[in-house]
């Protein structure tokens, strides 16, 4: 009897043993397999992710740029925003269009902030003419014309006008309108005004007769036109604010000015010389076909 309790308790056990392995979850039967992603293949290339317009700077537009994938890298193109250059489109791009070193407009971070109709040009300073060498790129100013002249009677005409108003001083002496740069100031010898394309013969002929001055205009009185050196940028792309007229057609040549006209002081017409007194009498001779006129004591 016992003999048999022993076998029924060993084929209980060995069931009971069968049942709980098959009932005890495996390992890792609940962990989800590692996804591996492809790794892209090909050759990144930055493209435009939508239209853009020529004059538009891609390296402000981060949201219409993507990566594209070519099987070998197209010559002269970006794999990443920190290559592209900070400057503009040359012309407009379709979507999907790959960005090229040669579609940006090229030229010096001068030319990047002059704007449209506008030219840069330089004039002499000095710690009196630059604003007491407190002036800075960014500042607006007056630009005011001494000049002298001697008349034909030897009389010395004086002058001095207001030539320019409210011009865009760009940079002074190698410190640069929105570029950073060493602050030092006082050394300078040079300023660079933003003209209209009309007007670059006036102030040449201007600083070449006479002497100039540039009268700095408040901050205040400036605020009217646009406030930061970031709206000197914002001209470039076609909204200029600047009150110096462009005057005629950028598309015909400058007008020549002189200096009378500079000046506004007219020169009195030469006077002629008196005729020398006539002497003795004057008789006409005729000689056949010719004639001739002689003199008599």
């Amino acid at each position: 009897m016992a003999a048999i309790l022993v076998i029924v308790a060993l084929g209980l056990a060995i069931v009971g043993w069968n049942l709980g392995s098959k009932g005890e979850p495996s390992k890792g039967a609940n962990v989800a397999p590692e996804t591996i992603s492809p790794e892209p293949l090909g050759h990144p290339v930055l493209v435009a992710a939508r239209d853009l317009a020529a004059g538009e700077r891609p390296a402000d537009l981060e949201d219409a740029l993507r990566l594209a994938y070519f099987p070998e890298p197209p010559a002269s193109t970006f794999s990443a925003l920190d290559q592209l250059p900070d400057t503009r489109l040359a012309r407009p791009l379709a979507e999907g269009d790959v960005l090229r070193e040669s579609g940006f407009v090229g030229g010096s971070a001068l030319a990047e902030v002059v704007p449209p109709g506008f030219r840069a040009v330089g004039v002499g300073i000095d710690a009196v003419i630059g604003g007491g060498g407190f002036l800075a790129p960014g500042d607006r100013v007056d630009v005011l014309y001494f000049a002298e002249a001697q008349g034909e009677g030897g009389e010395r005409h004086r002058l001095a006008r207001r030539l320019f108003a409210d011009v865009s001083v760009l940079g002074v002496g190698e410190r640069l309108v929105g570029v950073d740069g060493d602050d030092e100031k006082g050394g300078e010898r040079t300023a660079v005004l933003a003209m209209p394309e009309t007007e670059t013969a006036r102030l040449l002929l201007a600083e070449t007769t006479g002497r100039l001055r540039l009268a700095v205009v408040g901050s205040e009185e400036a605020a009217g036109f646009g406030e930061g050196i970031d709206d000197l940028r914002m001209m470039a792309g076609g909204a200029s604010f600047l009150p110096v007229s462009l005057g005629q057609s950028l598309s015909e040549p400058g007008q020549t000015v002189s200096f009378e006209e500079l000046t506004g002081v007219e020169r009195p017409a030469a006077k002629r010389a008196p005729a020398p007194p006539q002497t003795g009498y004057r008789v006409v001779q005729h000689v056949g076909a010719s004639r001739s006129v002689v003199t008599l004591p």
